[in-house]
C-alpha cells in the first residue's frame, strides 16, 4: 500500500460519496456519452486533484483521431482518457481503440483510463515491433469505500499526488513479481521442488519421491491450470527464466584474483 498523504485522503473522503450519489442517479436515466465526459472531468478534479483548467484537456489529438480526454502536467502527457456513455459495457474493443490513441507522433503515452464514469480501467502499453497492452488495475466507482485502505490506495494510484512519486508505475512493478503467474513459475523451479523434497522427506524419512513426483503434482493436482496456459503465464515463464539464467551466469563468471 502507498502512503497516502493526509490532504489527499481528506479529499477522497470528503468528496467519494457525493459522487457515488451522482453517478447512481445518472444510471437511472438514459445518459449519454457528453455527459458522462462532464462528470469525468469533475471527478479528475474534485477526486483525483488535477487542475480542470490547466491538467485536463478535452478532445485531445492523437494521430488522426481524437481522445475525449487528455491529463497533461507541465506540459508532459501523463494520461489519455477514453469515455464511454454510463449504459455502455467497456468492451476489449474499447481498449484496442484506445491502445490506438497512443501512437501519437512524437510522443508516447505509458498510461491509458478508459471508463464510462462506473468502471474504471487503467491500462499500460508499450512500444516496440508491435503495440503491446495490459490493464493493471480496475475497479467500480460505486463500491469503493473511504473506510478500506485497499480503496482508497486505488483511489491515489490515480492522483495528480502520485505521479510525482511514481506511485502508479510502482504498483505496476509489484504486481509484475508478486502474482499468481510469477509464484506458480517459481514452484515449478529445481531449487524450489529441492527443499520441498527435502522437508518431504524430514516430515517422514520413510517416504520416497523425487522432484519430478513433486512437480507433477503440483501441475496436475494443486496449482490452477491458466497459471501454465494463458498470456500472462508465458510473461510469467520468461521473467522467471531470466531471473535463474541471470545466477547461472553469475556462477560461470571467472574469479578474478
Amino acid at each position: 500500500m502507498a502512503t497516502i498523504p493526509a490532504i489527499v485522503k481528506d479529499r477522497f473522503v470528503k468528496n467519494l460519496k457525493k459522487y457515488q450519489a451522482i453517478l447512481k442517479k445518472k444510471t437511472e436515466i438514459d445518459i449519454n456519452e457528453s455527459d458522462t465526459v462532464t462528470i469525468v472531468v469533475e471527478i479528475l478534479e474534485n477526486i483525483f486533484g488535477y487542475d480542470k483548467f490547466n491538467d485536463i484537456s478535452s478532445e485531445y489529438k492523437t494521430s488522426n483521431q481524437y481522445c475525449d480526454l487528455a491529463i497533461k502536467i507541465d506540459d508532459n502527457l501523463k494520461f489519455l482518457i477514453e469515455v464511454k456513455s454510463m449504459k455502455i459495457n467497456l468492451k476489449s474493443n474499447h481498449i484496442d481503440q484506445l491502445c490506438n490513441y497512443g501512437l501519437i507522433k512524437g510522443k508516447k503515452v505509458k498510461w491509458l483510463i478508459l471508463t464510462n464514469g462506473l468502471r474504471w480501467k487503467i491500462i499500460s502499453i508499450t512500444y516496440s515491433k508491435i503495440l503491446a497492452h495490459e490493464e493493471i488495475l480496475e475497479f467500480d466507482f460505486l463500491e469503493l469505500n473511504t473506510k478500506k485502505e485497499k480503496d482508497l490506495d486505488k483511489l491515489y494510484r490515480l492522483s495528480k499526488e502520485s505521479l510525482k512519486k511514481n506511485a502508479l508505475d510502482d504498483f505496476h512493478n509489484h504486481n509484475q513479481t508478486l502474482n499468481q503467474y510469477v509464484i506458480g513459475q517459481l514452484l515449478l523451479k529445481q531449487p524450489v521442488l529441492d527443499i520441498l523434497r527435502k522437508t518431504i522427506k524430514k516430515m517422514n524419512p520413510e517416504i520416497k519421491c523425487d522432484n519430478e513426483m513433486i512437480l507433477a503434482m503440483l501441475q496436475i493436482d494443486l496449482i490452477k491450470s491458466e497459471i501454465f496456459e494463458d498470456e500472462k503465464s508465458s510473461k510469467a515463464k520468461k521473467q522467471v527464466n531470466k531471473y535463474f539464467k541471470s545466477l547461472d551466469n553469475a556462477k560461470e563468471k571467472p574469479v578474478v584474483e
